[in-house]
């Protein structure tokens, strides 16, 4: 993941930052995410949204189809404040959907 930020930041305008390895070498995929009360520099950025993310080799192609739905989503600054307000886990999963949801 060092290799990956030294390369370019994953930090984007609209206050995420995504911080990934460069090969696909985890042992099992998933995001973890970060909500933060108060935003921090992140290279060129102010981030208040950290989504971490693992991704196995096989699990690659499933995986494309999301990213790219997701960084869509997170790439809209309101998104990210209304994402990063939630209270808890199930708050900010049910406020995904409904973006994931408005956006097909």
């Amino acid at each position: 993941m060092k290799k990956r930020e030294q390369l370019s930041p994953t930090s984007f305008p609209s206050g995420i930052a995504v911080p990934h390895a460069i090969d696909r070498t985890a042992e099992k995929s998933g995001i973890s995410i970060m909500t933060l009360q108060e935003p921090i520099r992140w290279a060129n950025y102010e981030v208040k949204l950290v989504a971490l993310v693992a991704i196995r080799q096989e699990d690659a192609p499933i995986f494309d189809d999301f990213f790219e739905k997701f960084i869509e989503i997170m790439s809209e600054p309101i998104h990210i404040k209304q994402l990063s307000q939630t209270a808890d886990y199930a708050a900010f999963v049910l406020k995904f959907k409904q973006f994931v949801t408005a956006e097909t």
